[in-house]
C-alpha cells in the first residue's frame, strides 16, 4: 500500500501541475505562446487522479480503525474528524466541480469558465495542503506556506510540462519566453521562500528551539525523509541549470530555425519529475522522529555510508575531509561542463549526463562528510 500511495502521490503532483499549466496557457493569447494541444480529456483525467490520489492516504487509517467499529463508521470518522479525511473531502468536491465544468462543450473558448477552473485548482491545492506535514506541525501558518509552495511549483513546472510535451511546434517561442521567464522566476522565489519555512517546520520537529535550519538539515540526514530532501535539492540544482539554459542562454536562438528548444525543455521537465518523485517519497516517509534517528532505524543509504546499526540515537557531525572536498570539486567540474557544453556546442546528451553526474558527485560529497 505504501508504494501505491507514493506512486499515486507522484501522479497527483503531476496532475496539479498539468491542470495549472494547461489553464494558464488557455488564457494566454495565441501570439504569446507556442501552439499547444489542450484536450478536455486531459483536464478530466487530472481531476479524477487528484480525487483518487487524495483518497488513498485515507485508507490505511480507515483500515486501522475498522477493526473496532466497522469499515463504514471508520470511513465517516476519518473523513470528518481527521485532517487527511477533511483534506480529501474538500479536494474531491472541488475536483468534481472542475470535472463537471469540463464535461460541457466549448469550455476552452469561455474565459469565465477558464478563470473559474483556475480558481478551483487553487482551492484544490489549498484543500490538499491541509494534510501536509507543515500544516500538521505548524498550524495555519504551515498550511499557508505549504499551499504557496505547492502553487508556485505547480505554475512553474506546469507551464514547463505543457509546453514541453503538448506543444505542436516552437512557433512564438521568443514571445513565450518574454513572459514565461519572469513568471517562472517569480514562482521560484515563492517556492524557495515558502519551501524554506515548510522545511524548517518539518526539521524543527526534533524539538530543539535553538536548532537552526542547517543543523536540523544535518540531523535529518539519517532518516528517509532527510535523504529524500537532500537528493531533491540536488535535483533542483539540475532544474535551475536547465532553466538558465532554456530561459537565458538559448533565448537568442529563438529565431534560429535550425534550433529546436523542445527537447531541452523536455530534459528539464525530466529533472522536475525526479524532484516530484522525491517529494512524494518525503510525504510517505514522514518527518524525522522528534527524539532523533536510531542507527537501526536509519535509512539504508545512510547506513551504507556510515555503518550505523545500533539502538543509540545518531548525532550527525559534518566533517569535510579530502575525499569530500575532491567529490565536491568533481561535482563543480561537472557543473561547469554542463554549462560550457550548452554555450559552446549544445549537446543534449552531454548536458544531461554531466548534470546527472553532478548530482551524484555532490551527494557523495555530502555523505562522505557525515
Amino acid at each position: 500500500m505504501g508504494i501505491l500511495i507514493g506512486l499515486t502521490e507522484l501522479l497527483l503532483y503531476l496532475s496539479f501541475s498539468l491542470l495549472m499549466g494547461a489553464l494558464i496557457l488557455l488564457l494566454v493569447p495565441d501570439h504569446l505562446k507556442p501552439p499547444v494541444r489542450v484536450n478536455p480529456k486531459l483536464i478530466q483525467a487530472c481531476a479524477l487522479l487528484v480525487t483518487f490520489g487524495s483518497f488513498l492516504p485515507v485508507l490505511p487509517i480507515v483500515d486501522l480503525l475498522s477493526s473496532s467499529r466497522g469499515w463504514g463508521s471508520a470511513l465517516i470518522q476519518v473523513i470528518f474528524e481527521f485532517a487527511v479525511g477533511r483534506a480529501f473531502l474538500l479536494t474531491a468536491l472541488f475536483s468534481m466541480l472542475l470535472l463537471l465544468i469540463w464535461t460541457s462543450k466549448g469550455v476552452k473558448e469561455k474565459a469565465g469558465l477558464l478563470y473559474l477552473s483556475l480558481g478551483l485548482v487553487a482551492a484544490m491545492t489549498a484543500s490538499y495542503s491541509m494534510a501536509a506535514h507543515a500544516a500538521s506541525i505548524g498550524g495555519s501558518a504551515g498550511h499557508v506556506f505549504h499551499t504557496l509552495h505547492f502553487l508556485g511549483a505547480s505554475v512553474w513546472i506546469g507551464l514547463l510540462l505543457m509546453v514541453s510535451w503538448y506543444a505542436v511546434s516552437k512557433k512564438n517561442w521568443g514571445s513565450f519566453l518574454r513572459w514565461y521567464t519572469p513568471t517562472a522566476a517569480t514562482s521560484l522565489i515563492v517556492v524557495f521562500a515558502a519551501g524554506y519555512f515548510t522545511m524548517s517546520v518539518d526539521l524543527y520537529s526534533f524539538g530543539d528551539p535553538d536548532m537552526n535550519a542547517l543543523e536540523g538539515y544535518a540531523q535529518a540526514l539519517p532518516s528517509n525523509y532527510g535523504q529524500a530532501l537532500l537528493v531533491k535539492h540536488l535535483f533542483v540544482i539540475g532544474i535551475l541549470i536547465f532553466a538558465l539554459m532554456n530561459g537565458v542562454l538559448f533565448r537568442k536562438k529563438a529565431g534560429d530555425q535550425r534550433f529546436n528548444p523542445l527537447p531541452w525543455t523536455k530534459a528539464e521537465s525530466g529533472f522536475a519529475l525526479g524532484a516530484f518523485a522525491l517529494t512524494a517519497a518525503m510525504g510517505r516517509a514522514g518527518t524525522p522522529n522528534q527524539e532523533g534517528t536510531k542507527g537501526e532505524e536509519a535509512s539504508f543509504l545512510y547506513r551504507s555510508f556510515t555503518g550505523e546499526s545500533g539502538s543509540e540515537l545518531i548525532e550527525v557531525t559534518m566533517s569535510f575531509g579530502p575525499v569530500s572536498w575532491m567529490l565536491g570539486l568533481i561535482g563543480s567540474l561537472f557543473l561547469l561542463i554542463t554549462i560550457a557544453s550548452a554555450v559552446k556546442r549544445p549537446s543534449l546528451g552531454i548536458v544531461t549526463a554531466a548534470g546527472s553526474l553532478m548530482i551524484v558527485s555532490f551527494y557523495l560529497a555530502v555523505m562522505t562528510a557525515v
